[in-house]
């Protein structure tokens, strides 16, 4: 299934700003898929997730120095400088020289002679490449860390506050995040993206109803009225594809 997000619907789950929506829209469009990303609640929970990890997609690289990651064994930091030379950078962070060479092998590409091109300091600053892999990155992440089967347990028609849900949705957090942080933040914009998506399907539905109305009050326009109504179908079919299982 290709993946066509609504850039309003991206912007709702995400809180980013038009402008850094549509600079990281078209990579998540064409990568999607290949990571698994076909459904409303692996989707909506990957962009949450990314919304709040990246400040509202404003940060492709960690604000901080990354000094705190200095001698860090268990991130690979083992060389003077690691720490600043290995800060997070992507959407969810990569951080530390082990995952950096490990996403290189992955790629194919010299990310510890060159970690910069994992993401620049902000969409607006970085460049295509660097847009590209900090998008990839995250995504590898997610892969990696089996966490769309963890997203596949959130049932998108009900609240996420709602206890299944909760208990999922943490256990999501947990595994990105080491712990609950910002959770309620998280949480919120899951919430924003899934109410957008509800309303744009209850939008279309209504479109439906209006135009079987007018066939049935407009018969010598039933013409025009049948090509409404296809018009009207294949709009919903457009958003039940992006929005519900």
């Amino acid at each position: 299934m290709a993946i066509s997000l609504d850039k309003e619907y991206v912007k709702k789950v995400t809180g980013g700003s038009d402008a850094n929506v549509s600079l990281l829209l078209p990579y998540f469009n064409k990568y999607f898929e290949q990571y698994g990303l076909t459904t409303p609640n692996r989707i909506n929970a990957f962009l949450a997730q990314i919304g709040l990890e990246s400040a509202n997609l404003k940060a492709t690289e960690e604000y901080a120095s990354g000094a705190a990651y200095e001698g860090r064994s268990d991130l690979g930091n083992t060389q003077a400088g690691d720490g600043v030379k290995f800060k997070g950078r992507g959407l969810i962070q990569l951080t530390g020289r082990s995952n950096y060479a490990a996403f290189s092998n992955y790629r194919g590409k010299d990310f510890i002679n060159n970690p910069y091109l994992v993401g620049g300091k902000s969409p607006q600053t970085s460049t295509p490449e660097q847009l590209e892999n900090s998008v990839i990155a995250s995504l590898w992440f997610w892969k990696n860390k089996n966490l769309n089967s963890i997203a596949d347990n959130i049932n998108v028609n009900d609240s996420i506050y709602d206890g299944n849900n909760k208990y999922w949705f943490d256990t999501l957090t947990r595994k990105i995040n080491g712990g609950l942080n910002h959770i309620n933040e998280r949480a919120s914009l899951y919430e924003s993206g899934r109410a957008a998506a509800n309303s744009a399907i209850e939008q279309t539905i209504k479109q439906i109803e209006e135009t079987v109305d007018y066939v049935g009050k407009n018969p010598v326009k039933s013409l025009l009225g049948i090509l409404l109504l296809l018009g009207a179908f294949t709009g919903i079919v457009l958003v039940v594809n992006k929005f519900s299982k």
